[in-house]
């Protein structure tokens, strides 16, 4: 009974002593964590309920979000560009068609009833008013992703901002499909036309939306977002 009670002190000593070299390794990273952020004087809102907290941390961003904000850039020139050019359909008689005019020996508006000197029930004004507004959305929620995460660099606590952002390149994308398909569809009904450049620029600036977001997303898990202490307790496991 002597020689187990003597075995049981024993172990729980040592277990005492493992959990204190713990503590002092966790101690250690919060000291270390505390003296590099020694001296900040810019707060900014850690939370959504606006409590002030932290400071600058420094611009840190992961591959990932780097990737994500070349993207977003990419794909609003594209959006751009299929925006203002008439090549979304081209015909074999070099008809083209874009979501402002279509152009023939010259370029005309469109008109609901009418299309190239032919009567038409496609009703192409607000059809491609349609397409357009969509596009145009693509842009706004692409540039609000850049907003914010190009505000929140370095600043610490901001994961789930960055996180928020890759919503808004997803919306984005989701609009660029929206305004793909309802172009599509009048493609579809018109005879002897094919996709042109315009309209493989927004197909590539959709996709370039939804990979950024999945970029922005493994970005939002990078530990120099996190808060410090939690990054220390952490030790950055499972985070880029």
């Amino acid at each position: 009974h002597t020689h187990t009670h003597t075995h049981e002190h024993t172990t729980n000593a040592v277990n005492l002593q493992v959990l204190e070299e713990k503590g002092k390794l966790v101690d250690n990273r919060l000291d270390s964590t505390r003296q590099q952020t020694a001296g900040c004087s810019l707060l900014h809102p850690a939370t959504m309920g606006g409590e002030f907290q932290g400071c600058w941390q420094g611009i840190d961003i992961s591959g990932a979000g780097i990737g994500a904000l070349l993207f977003a850039f990419v794909s609003v020139v594209l959006y751009s560009v299929a925006l203002g050019t008439t090549h979304w359909a081209d015909s074999s008689d070099d008809v083209s068609m874009g979501l402002f005019k279509y152009c023939a020996t010259t370029c005309n508006e469109y008109e609901d009833d009418l299309f190239n000197g032919k009567r038409s029930s496609l009703n192409l004004v607000t059809r491609t008013e349609v397409a357009t507004a969509f596009v145009v959305l693509g842009i706004i929620f692409t540039l609000a992703a850049v907003v914010v995460v190009t505000f929140t660099l370095g600043r610490r606590g901001y994961q789930d901002s960055v996180f928020r952002a890759s919503f808004f390149l997803f919306f984005a994308g989701l609009m660029g499909i929206v305004a793909m398909a309802v172009f599509a569809d009048i493609q579809r009904q018109l005879t002897g036309f094919s996709t042109g450049y315009s309209f493989a620029l927004e197909i590539t600036a959709w996709a370039l939306n939804i990979v950024g977001a999945f970029l922005l997303i493994v970005d939002s898990r990078n530990i120099s977002y996190l808060d410090p202490e939690v990054a220390a307790r952490h030790g950055g496991a499972g985070m880029i």
